[in-house]
């Protein structure tokens, strides 16, 4: 079994998930045309920690630098948007420029046309004291506004941080979508790439204990992980290193295109498992060591490639490019399929060492290569091929069985209960659709399904019956009308009835429908212990606050006029996704 270290990143979630208490004195700092500040370095001046620096719809120009500003472990500093599309920082050297910080969030912003980096975040220079405590959350980085090494997120001597759920797409010909140097105790998730430069990401310099999961990068340039580099020594952190990258745990992504999709270089302990990597252009990977000091560095080695799913075409020249000054012979490969496309019996690939239980030559049989879907066919020989790991989720963080062998790639093949997909389509009124995938494990042909319906999560009521088919994975879509109007929270479920007569649920899935025209305020969002609410309309009502389960954790009857704010103390709820009801209008809104 590979031995990671999720679990310093598990900590690091737990420590911002639970447990956190909030600087109740804390305030919202507006940025903005007509607000009390122009830019968000203007106020940053004024911030302290627990506050909310919500930045409101503009194209802001100026470069904004940021320095020594600190939140704490009990009250982040928040740096938030109100609306991830028109909250944009566009042109200039750089948008955003955060230095020898610490316990700050940045979620909802927009970064575009810089000629230096987009978001620059370094500990000013200050080896001992790295900035630390950063967590970005659905920002978007687009177009570059220059050709050569510039970065869309650029991090030097940073520690203990998240980046999720943002978006990468056109980047600098020489760049990075996110270049780190010396940083430490990293976790990237849930994020996209497209179309970037060098890399995607980057990790050099000293760079130890970073996490690289669900990711989708598509042609990621040169190398779409660059694990390790070439830095210079003067820019190390620490300044002693020995590795240029070490103990990164790659897993669970998908790579599309790309010269190279992995390079190792210059690093060490570095794993790379579960992953789906499709049609490279040169070389599936790469062992290069570009800082040489035998008296110094480790040569590249010890680092894993395990249950790796690699569909590639004759195109490619070599599957691994070894270069001078690395330990090739130290490297693990094991429980890899790989399919050549163009000339499946020639698929064997050329590898540096034995590889353990490889697939050779089979196609993965995806669910739709053409419209990149990559969910395995029941007939998949990627099938329990897999080692099992630690590393337990797929793409889509559906568990990986226990004490069996994992499927090779990426996604993980759904277990026993019959539906495990179904997307709800919905609209404003009284009519919708679902859109089912489901899966059949045996040669029986008459299972059943129904959908399922609950306005509170409990009390549910059969709304349509679904036609099954076995041994295959399909899609159909099925339509409705319901006499209840469909706004707000609803849940649903599929029931499979097996030829016993016994029934089995898939998991609850809720929707949310946005209510039109809304015009109240909800802000921080996400918050820590206390809601904003402001309108321009007078509105009178009661507030309930749900939970994705529909129980309410909040009730208020209150009245909004005039700009008047109404705050509402929400500490006591867990944190978690609710949902905000009131005057008829439904918000999401997420407890940190």
């Amino acid at each position: 079994m590979i031995c990671t270290k999720l679990n310093r990143i598990y900590f690091l979630m737990i420590l911002f998930f639970t447990g956190i208490s909030y600087n109740v004195n804390a305030v919202t700092l507006e940025v903005g045309p007509g607000k009390p500040y122009a830019s968000p370095a203007q106020a940053a001046q004024q911030a302290d920690p627990g506050d909310t620096i919500l930045i409101f719809p503009s194209t802001y120009t100026g470069s904004n630098f940021i320095g020594d500003l600190h939140g704490n472990s009990s009250a982040l500093i928040y740096f938030i948007g109100v609306d991830v599309e028109t909250v944009i920082f566009s042109g200039g050297s750089q948008g955003l420029h955060f230095s020898e910080v610490s316990y700050i969030k940045i979620a909802n912003l927009s970064f575009t046309l810089h000629t230096g980096n987009a978001m620059n975040i370094d500990d000013g220079g200050t080896f001992e004291t790295p900035t630390h405590h950063i967590y970005i959350e659905n920002c978007k980085f687009y177009n570059m506004g220059a050709s050569g090494n510039n970065d869309f997120l650029k991090m030097s001597g940073v520690d203990d941080f998240e980046v999720w759920d943002c978006t990468f797409a056109n980047g600098a010909a020489g760049g990075s979508g996110i270049d780190m140097v010396g940083c430490h105790e990293g976790w990237f998730h849930h994020n996209t790439f497209n179309d970037m430069g060098s890399n995607c990401i980057q990790a050099k310099g000293g760079t130890r204990f970073i996490v690289i999961s669900h990711n989708w990068f598509e042609n990621g340039g040169q190398r779409s992980l660059n694990l390790g580099g070439s830095t210079g020594l003067e820019f190390f952190r620490p300044q002693d290193a020995t590795f240029e990258a070490a103990d990164l745990d790659v897993y669970a992504n998908i790579f599309i295109g790309s010269t190279a999709p992995i390079a190792y270089v210059g690093s060490v302990r570095v794993h790379v498992v579960n992953n789906t990597i499709i049609t490279p252009g040169n070389w599936i990977i790469r062992i290069l060591q570009e800082t040489v000091d035998i008296n110094r560095f480790e040569p590249c080695g010890d680092n894993s490639f395990v249950n790796n799913l690699i569909y590639y075409t004759d195109n490619i020249s070599t599957h691994v490019n070894v270069g001078d000054d690395t330990a090739p012979e130290t490297f693990l490969f094991s429980n890899n399929l790989w399919f050549n496309a163009t000339t499946p019996g020639n698929s064997t690939p050329d590898l540096p060492v034995t590889e353990s239980n490889p697939v050779i030559g089979l196609n993965p049989a995806f669910e739709n290569l053409n419209t990149e879907d990559f969910h395995l066919l029941i007939n998949s020989p990627a099938k329990d091929a897999g080692t099992t790991t630690s590393f337990n989720t797929d793409f889509e963080g559906n568990a990986r069985p226990q004490g069996t062998g994992f499927d090779i790639g990426a996604f993980e093949f759904p277990g026993f209960l019959a539906v495990d997909w179904a997307d709800f389509h919905l609209e404003h009124g009284n009519s919708g659709s679902v859109n089912v995938l489901w899966s059949t494990f045996s040669e029986q042909n008459s299972m059943q399904f129904e959908v399922l319906r609950s306005a509170t999560g409990e009390r549910w009521e059969s709304m349509a019956s679904l036609p099954a088919s076995s041994n295959n994975r399909s899609r159909n879509d099925y339509q409705w009308t319901d006499s209840d109007p469909l706004k707000g929270l609803s849940y649903y479920r599929i029931r499979e009835t097996d030829l016993e007569g016994e029934s089995h649920d898939s998991k609850t899935l809720s929707y949310f429908i946005e209510s039109e025209g809304k015009s109240i305020l909800c802000y921080p969002n996400p918050f820590k212990s206390h809601l904003d609410l402001t309108a321009d309309l007078f509105f009178d009502g009661e507030i309930f606050i749900r939970d994705t389960l529909g129980r309410v954790f909040y009730q208020q009857k209150t009245g909004i006029a005039d700009g008047r704010q109404v705050r509402l103390d929400l500490a006591h709820l867990p944190s978690g996704m609710y949902v905000l009801e009131y005057a008829d209008q439904y918000y999401k809104i997420l407890k940190d």
